[in-house]
């Protein structure tokens, strides 16, 4: 708490020590500015900024063709890098990541997320040569050493697969982000799911600038219990197992279809607590062109409707 306080004094030590006034036949030194960025350029740096990576991206390819000088060019590269691994193209971030590297981009990380885009995409030998790399510029950030593990384990695992089941949900997905499935339902049973889905169904009609996608709402799905006969993990024969690849899920429809939950921002993941009485969940807020964030936000259902969040 001390921090402020201690910044405060500091900031204040720095004013008073400095004259406020230029003496008697001195000129004050002009106030250094940035060198003013063409409208273009402008204009992707405000996008990338606000975090509307989908518009940035066809801004900042603009502005590449504006800018003048490796650095320029460099930055410019990186930035269409970050905004690719965050609309979760990485076949894009890594050859822009890549590029900005040959152009001389200056922070080690180009190299560093190069690798991790490497290796999302299975390029497992490539990303460790990338991690060597990587750990060798920036020797001190143990990122570089976690990377190389990582994807090592990464190709151990293949070798081994696990012994669960993962089958496609073929009724549940669609071509837009699903994501963050959670059990809801009653206490013990886990034949609900609660995700959540920028699909074209959710509430409003714009656009969201970092996905290119609509906003995110909570969507719920049942399923049928069915139960196929399996070998289980106790000696002695056959047991009665779940047999999740037989299972029919119903149609998502929106968790809440009073818009009491969801709205036209963000609404993202969900955890209920034990008792599956208390919903929490992340709820983005946005007024009057303010960007106020995100918070966890709860409510509880009474009856079929879902308390007002706080």
């Amino acid at each position: 708490m001390r921090l402020p306080y201690l910044g405060l004094f500091l900031l204040l030590l720095a004013f008073v020590s400095q004259p406020s006034f230029a003496q008697e036949g001195e000129t004050a030194p002009a106030e250094e500015t940035e060198p003013k960025r063409d409208k273009d350029v402008e204009k992707a740096y405000d996008a990338f900024e606000a975090r509307e990576y989908t518009t940035a991206i066809e801004l900042l390819k603009i502005a590449f063709g504006e800018v003048r000088g490796r650095e320029d060019k460099s930055t410019i590269l990186f930035m269409l890098g970050e905004c690719y691994r965050n609309v979760n193209d990485y076949k894009n971030a890594e050859k822009n990541y890549q590029k900005a590297g040959k152009l001389g981009y200056k922070d080690p990380v180009a190299k560093l997320y190069y690798a991790d885009m490497l290796k999302a995409q299975g390029e497992y030998e490539d990303a460790i040569v990338a991690y060597t790399e990587y750990k060798k510029q920036n020797p001190t950030d143990p990122m570089g050493e976690i990377g190389i593990e990582s994807t090592k384990k990464a190709v151990e695992w293949q070798k081994s697969p696990s012994l669960y089941q993962v089958s496609n949900m073929e009724e549940i997905n669609s071509r837009s982000m699903d994501f963050s499935p959670m059990y809801g339902g009653k206490a013990k049973d886990n034949n609900v799911v609660i995700f959540v889905s920028s699909r074209e169904e959710s509430i409003g009609n714009k656009e969201d600038g970092w996905t290119g996608e609509s906003f995110m709402d909570l969507y719920t799905t049942s399923s049928e219990r069915k139960r196929g006969r399996g070998r289980g993990r106790k000696k002695g024969g056959a047991t009665d197992v779940l047999d999740v690849s037989k299972l029919g899920w119903s149609t998502p429809v929106p968790l809440d279809e009073e818009e009491i939950l969801n709205t036209v921002q963000h609404e993202g993941s969900a955890t209920f607590d034990s008792r599956k009485k208390k919903l929490y969940f992340t709820k983005c807020v946005k007024e009057k062109e303010q960007q106020l964030g995100c918070g966890i936000w709860m409510t509880e259902k009474v009856g079929k409707s879902w308390k007002q969040p706080e």
